[in-house]
């Protein structure tokens, strides 16, 4: 807990800069879930399906590698 808040705290905006980092990328036409592979799947919705997919499967494997860790020790 000590490390979750003060990182939510400065991804908001509670920095020297005033700017919210967390939420840089969220802009139209490549979100967080942008359709960044729409050239090879000619398909935005697929596309961006495809997007979700590949964000959650990099944050479960990340996040299970952290809890192994914890669990192993």
């Amino acid at each position: 807990m000590g490390l979750v808040l003060p990182g939510i705290i400065v991804d908001l905006g509670g920095n020297t800069q005033h700017d919210r980092i967390g939420f840089r990328c969220w802009r139209q036409p490549d979100g967080p879930m942008g359709n960044y592979i729409v050239h090879q799947v000619y398909n935005d919705q697929f596309a961006v399906s495809l997007g979700f997919w590949n964000t959650l499967t990099t944050t479960v494997l990340a996040h299970i590698g952290s809890d192994l860790v914890a669990v192993t020790a």
